[in-house]
């Protein structure tokens, strides 16, 4: 009988263990397919938790004020904004059908923000300000600076890890060994490649045998082995099972690094994607009507960067939009304007140093 029971035992731990690592391999190879596996509306928002110390200012101030180009002024403006804002706060929500996607960031509470939208269809997109509508053309013909790489990259990140903690970075890394404990935790042991050189990277969480589901609860990266110092960890809380969801979401998400400062992505709202309501927020507004997001279109300028060429449109007062050369853009005249200032500062050095040098010479 003793016997008996012990094989049975043996086999449910080894059942159980094995249910664990399949569903484990199939969040992973879901993160692995990027946004492509991905059909959902997510709202959440990112904040700072960097510590600012705002006593600097008054002696800041008095540093950098005869000095314009003075480097401690970019301190000087975070401070200050920190002081009359509070932290750096980011909401966005993102609608993800099968790679296409819209990004939508709101503004802050600092007055000099704006929202920003960006639509990407992967063979065409198009952003959106308040101000300017750009359209662009397929992800390897876009010029630098509206390739939409960066906040894709960044968001897409941030949507695998609310879904599962850490599993977007492991579909990179080397899986080595996954264990799971008699209480239902587990965690898996991984090598990243990096530009440093190999690190190891360490998920954990936990797997519920009565669901044959469970969730990531976070990540540890490494130094270089599993017994270097850890130099970054992702932290999850406030799980929460979710229809059509292969892991239980989180909720928090408490990021801390050596190379950046804290901060907390907490989520909003999570839901399945409407086919409609995604082909309704990825519609391009037209000249004079609206965006189902933003309302009325306010934009004065048109970027079209989808030819070999780039061409701009800007509008007059009855807002009939007329094509421009790039110099007669409010940002090209600026430009203009910037590059004048700095030959007329160049010219004023000069000047100053060939007088210095002629008095100079006369006191000789």
């Amino acid at each position: 009988m003793i016997m008996a029971t012990i094989l049975v035992y043996s086999t449910i731990a080894i059942t159980s263990d094995e249910q664990a690592r399949a569903w484990f391999d199939r969040v992973v190879a879901h993160a692995r397919s990027g946004l492509d596996s991905l059909e959902l509306k997510i709202t959440y928002r990112v904040e700072s938790l960097e510590p600012l110390d705002t006593t600097q200012i008054p002696a800041l101030r008095a540093r950098v004020k005869d000095f314009p180009e003075h480097p401690d002024r970019i301190l000087l403006d975070r401070l200050e904004r920190f002081e009359r804002f509070g932290p750096e706060i980011r909401t966005q929500t993102v609608w993800v059908r099968h790679g296409q996607l819209r990004i939508s960031r709101e503004p802050t509470l600092d007055p000099g923000s704006f929202y920003y939208d960006l639509i990407d269809f992967g063979d065409s997109g198009w952003s959106l300000t308040p101000t300017q509508l750009s359209l662009v053309g397929t992800r390897d013909s876009r010029p630098r600076g509206q390739s939409f790489a960066s906040p894709i990259s960044a968001s897409a990140l941030e949507v695998h890890d609310f879904i599962a903690p850490g599993a977007a970075t492991l579909a990179r890394a080397d899986v080595q060994r996954f264990i799971l404990d008699p209480t239902g935790r587990w965690s898996a042991e991984s090598v990243l490649a990096t530009p440093a050189g190999p690190r190891a990277y360490v998920v954990r969480g936990r797997w519920d045998p009565s669901r044959g589901a469970g969730a990531f609860a976070g990540s540890q990266l490494h130094e270089s082995g599993l017994d270097s110092k850890v130099i970054s960890t992702l932290e999850a809380s406030d799980h929460r099972p979710t229809a059509g969801m292969l892991s239980d979401p989180a909720s928090v998400l408490m990021y801390a690094s050596q190379a950046s400062p804290p901060r907390r992505a907490t989520l909003v709202a999570l839901a399945a994607l409407d086919p409609a309501e995604f082909k309704a927020v990825t519609a391009r507004p037209t000249l004079n009507g609206s965006d189902p997001i933003r309302g009325p279109v306010t934009f004065t300028q048109i970027n079209d960067y989808t030819g070999r060429d780039a061409e701009y449109r800007v509008a007059d007062e009855k807002r009939e939009f007329q094509t421009v050369a790039v110099e007669e853009t409010p940002e090209g005249r600026q430009r203009a304007w910037l590059r004048r200032a700095g030959w007329a500062l160049a010219a004023g050095i000069l000047v100053t140093i060939v007088l210095l040098r002629v008095k100079q010479a006369r006191s000789a």
